[in-house]
């Protein structure tokens, strides 16, 4: 009987120790995932590089005028 108890307590050990590297695992993802979220703050809320409409025209210019020609492109249509 007391080699049963030594393993049911052995198994609860590895669980809780899975349990704790599950947690430390989400809690080092949140929190980077945060500081990542949080750095354009020092710069300020504005329009930057991930424009969506900026990305529909450049879409639409590949897909009319072909690679080459979007790698020469000037957009004159930007605001920055």
């Amino acid at each position: 009987m007391e080699f049963d108890k030594k393993l049911v307590k052995k198994e609860k050990s590895s669980q809780y120790a899975r349990y704790l590297l599950i947690i430390g695992i989400l809690v080092i993802g949140f929190s980077l995932s945060f500081v990542l979220r949080m750095q354009p703050i020092e710069y300020g809320f504005e329009l930057n590089e991930f424009d969506p409409f900026f990305n529909y025209r450049a879409t639409q210019f590949i897909v009319e005028n072909g690679l080459p020609a979007y790698l020469e492109w000037n957009d004159d249509l930007s605001w920055h």
